[in-house]
């Protein structure tokens, strides 16, 4: 691969990663050029870095050399440089990595829209509880709604291989979807049913008092 395929076959954060580092989720780690980064001062970007502490900044061939302590051709060839006129495997290889890149970028995509859409939701179940009675029908089933989108908002904070594999299975027909969510402001009556609802008056009491009020 040349310069510019492994550019294209490697994000910023990827090599960010290979390395050991943890990007927050502001897109910050803590700087290993410089001594006393109390806090992540290292923003990655897409195809690049820098940092607001010390003002080193580069692309990940930079970020390469930096870390192992090498020239240029060394860290070009640490990632799969090569010199040689590139092969039909060396062409799939890139094709395969650009693939893969584009449907993370999906995924992420995907999943910050999920997050936007859980935290309204929350938020909307939240109001709605304090507007109404007590234990009464329309309390308990945003009760019971919003317990599910807490539920959902442990998972996608956790951003696991199984539990976003878990999360493609509410696509569907899952409160999370945006058709549901633009639903939610057109309906007359803007309480959403929840799937298991509280069978009787009694129930409503004595699931309430156990798992809901400990919560507000």
């Amino acid at each position: 691969m040349n310069r510019e395929e492994i550019k294209h076959s490697y994000s910023m954060r990827e090599i960010v990663e290979r390395y050991g580092f943890h990007v927050n989720r502001a897109g910050f780690i803590h700087c290993p050029f410089h001594k006393g980064d109390k806090g992540a001062s290292l923003k990655i970007y897409p195809d690049s870095f820098h940092c607001f502490g010390c003002g080193t900044n580069g692309d990940i061939f930079t970020f390469v050399q930096l870390i192992d302590h090498v020239d240029f051709k060394e860290a070009f060839q640490s990632l799969g440089g090569t010199y040689e006129k590139p092969t039909f495997q060396s062409k799939l290889a890139i094709y395969r990595n650009r693939k893969k890149a584009e449907q993370r970028k999906r995924e992420e995509e995907k999943l910050r829209r999920k997050r936007e859409l859980n935290n309204v939701l929350i938020d909307v179940y939240r109001d709605y509880m304090n507007k109404s009675e007590p234990f009464s029908e329309v309390w308990c089933d945003c009760c019971n709604a919003l317990q599910y989108q807490l539920y959902l908002h442990e998972i996608l904070k956790q951003r696991r291989g199984e539990e976003m594999r878990e999360m493609n299975e509410f696509d569907a027909d899952s409160i999370l979807d945006d058709e549901v969510f633009i639903e939610l402001f057109e309906m007359e009556d803007p309480i959403l049913r929840s799937k298991t609802k509280c069978s009787s008056s009694e129930e409503r009491n004595s699931w309430a008092s156990s798992r809901i009020l400990k919560r507000f």
